[in-house]
């Protein structure tokens, strides 16, 4: 399970509690919790269901709950991917995790435009795949790889902390993103790629990206590279002197008589 919701963004999520059985948990004289924090573990907020504007349990015997996203939770975080955990209480104070997986805080704006910018520029449209007829990239993949290239600019050269909001170069973004698709497809690709040969001797590849994406990608990963450290270079030049005072000024000027 998923989740994906846009900064600073109201959203219910309606949940069936089962165990791994499929069978339906009784939630009577339970306790719901919700919790979402970082790789790291760091919490960014919880929610329980000892407090219904937070968790809502619609139908106990039926397993139903409502948990209710509000703006406050995630208008201060940084959008990327997160980690939520959905754990029951029960009557006898046993502690089951009924539910996990990643959780994206999206920055609709920014992300959109990004992506769009991403998708004129690889020609990523469904109208222009003529092949398969579809977009290659879909927008949670996207935002995934968008999510991926901040990460990796951050930990070029000395670490920074930049999010999708104060990136330093878009240029640099959208080439560092073109890198994570070219990456990730060309393992996708690479991993499924199989050739067919018929009795006439012509052969047929399915999935024959590979070859291509490899070229592709050592075309943008130097130019990439040089670019971000350049940027970081500029950063720390900027960081480290600004204004420097000559020791001298601290001296009255010497007059002559």
């Amino acid at each position: 399970m998923n989740l994906e919701v846009n900064k600073g963004n109201d959203k219910t999520l309606n949940i069936s509690v089962v165990d791994s059985d499929a069978n339906i948990i009784d939630l009577t004289n339970g306790v719901l919790t919700f919790r979402v924090q970082d790789w790291q573990e760091k919490q960014l907020f919880t929610k329980s269901s000892t407090t219904t504007a937070e968790i809502e349990i619609t139908d106990a015997t039926g397993g139903l709950a409502s948990i209710y996203i509000i703006p406050g939770d995630t208008s201060a975080q940084t959008a990327g991917m997160y980690i939520f955990y959905i754990n029951f209480t029960n009557a006898a104070g046993k502690i089951y995790t009924i539910n996990q997986g990643e959780f994206q805080i999206i920055d609709a704006g920014s992300t959109m435009y990004v992506r769009n910018r991403i998708r004129n520029f690889a020609g990523d449209k469904s109208e222009l795949n003529v092949l398969i007829q579809a977009i290659e990239t879909t927008d949670a993949e996207m935002n995934d790889y968008i999510t991926k290239a901040i990460e990796n600019f951050n930990g070029t050269g000395f670490l920074t902390t930049y999010t999708l909001q104060d990136y330093p170069n878009i240029s640099n973004l959208i080439d560092g993103t073109i890198i994570q698709i070219l990456s990730g497809k060309g393992i996708l690709s690479a991993r499924n790629m199989l050739t067919y040969r018929d009795t006439g001797g012509v052969s047929v590849e399915d999935f024959d990206t590979y070859g291509r994406y490899v070229n592709l990608f050592n075309l943008f990963i130097t130019k990439y590279h040089n670019q971000v450290l350049s940027i970081k270079r500029s950063i720390n030049m900027d960081s480290a002197y600004g204004d420097i005072e000559s020791p001298l000024s601290n001296y009255e000027p010497i007059g002559y008589y």
